[in-house]
């Protein structure tokens, strides 16, 4: 029997059949979700990084922060902890040459785990502008931690990781938006049918909760989020925060594929980007099931899976998201342009990139609007199903 990192090669050697090594560990997940640096891939770190020392069971980051680096264990271990059931358990325990992190460290969304030293422990601390200094400049190592963290986020959910909860009514309009607003960013949840589930109906009102405050979005400690706006839950999990004071070099309005490619071409250049959108990254085509005429994919990619790639490459080079933001006005002051937000905020930039794309038109029939949500949909994912 073959087990993950042992290696097959056919050697028959002819014209007809050349020499065929398949090295199993590079294909396993968990290999590339927990590889180990070299002695020479640690002291390059360590010329950028803090050394920390930390004791037995002292936290390095708690489930629900977020804007923090990822650590290189040095000596001792790093337990990672998964709480979302209400039952926290172990998702893996890193040794020494192993290091903490998943895709919530690029994209400086609220991490979904926690991270505890066993034993004594020493670390190397990698700052979040040195994560992406590591991956554009040192494409070797970068890559290998890009591969991991993105393998690390497809193994936790396969796992049964219920990430944030939406208790509510498959019958709300307000439980769809929310539903739909989380699965179009991409953000793990679980939700939990009142209809279908009459014990957890029973449950909220014994806290007192009635169905005017459905639905309830649970995530992690936090107090418990009684039918929130869209804003609000984004708020939570880090899709929406406080854009920085400052004259960025490009502002991009929309992150439909115009948009994130713009993102992608002017953060790799060196430009300080930021894209706002009212909704998710994707537009239109992120609802999309199948893609087949988008250059590069002979084979077609879905709408979302396209979406996704295309935000984590962005950030990548240091582009910032803000969802939801809706653009409301356009000023001019001192030679710069600003955009006016819904909510009063402004962002000042060099360059603005108008990228709002197409906007569905609505089924034109009396009582429309009533359905929308639930039983009129304009996609065809999941979600709606």
């Amino acid at each position: 029997m073959l087990k993950a990192g042992s290696g097959i090669c056919d050697a028959r050697r002819s014209l007809a059949a050349p020499v065929i090594c398949v090295h199993m560990a590079e294909h396993d997940p968990q290999h590339i979700a927990f590889p180990k640096l070299d002695d020479g891939q640690i002291a390059a770190l360590a010329e950028i990084a803090v050394r920390r020392r930390l004791r037995d069971g002292e936290a390095l980051f708690q489930a629900g922060e977020s804007d923090f680096g990822f650590f290189v264990v040095l000596s001792g271990a790093v337990e990672i902890i998964e709480p979302s059931s209400g039952d926290p358990r172990t998702v893996t325990v890193h040794q020494p040459g192993e290091f903490t992190g998943d895709v919530d460290t690029l994209t400086g969304r609220s991490t979904a785990v926690s991270a505890v030293a066993r034993g004594d422990t020493e670390v190397l601390e990698v700052s979040s502008d040195d994560i992406r200094r590591i991956l554009s400049e040192w494409p070797t190592l970068g890559e290998r931690i890009l591969q991991a963290f993105i393998t690390r986020r497809e193994l936790l959910v396969a796992s049964g990781f219920l990430g944030l909860r939406v208790i509510g009514s498959g019958t709300s309009r307000d439980t769809f938006r929310i539903r739909e607003f989380l699965a179009r960013n991409q953000v793990p949840f679980t939700w939990i049918d009142t209809d279908t589930d009459p014990r957890v109906g029973e449950l909220l009102r014994r806290f007192g909760l009635s169905e005017a405050d459905t639905p309830v979005v649970a995530y992690g400690s936090r107090p418990l989020l009684r039918n929130p706006t869209t804003r609000q839950v984004a708020e939570v999990v880090g899709l929406r925060r406080a854009l920085a004071q400052k004259v960025y070099d490009l502002v991009i309005v929309g992150a439909g594929p115009a948009g994130l490619g713009a993102a992608v071409y002017g953060s790799s250049e060196g430009l300080s980007t930021v894209v706002l959108d009212e909704d998710a990254p994707g537009g239109q085509a992120g609802a999309s099931s199948k893609i087949e005429n988008y250059l590069g994919f002979p084979t077609g990619i879905s709408g979302a899976e396209l979406a996704g790639r295309a935000t984590l490459q962005a950030q990548k080079f240091g582009t910032w998201f803000s969802t939801p933001s809706v653009v409301a006005g356009l000023e001019f002051r001192n030679g710069h342009s600003v955009l006016r937000l819904d909510d009063g905020e402004r962002v000042s930039a060099r360059s603005i990139l108008i990228a709002t794309g197409a906007d569905y038109r609505r089924l034109d029939v009396p009582g429309r609007d009533r359905f929308e949500g639930v039983g009129v949909y304009y996609a065809a994912t999941p979600t709606e199903a």
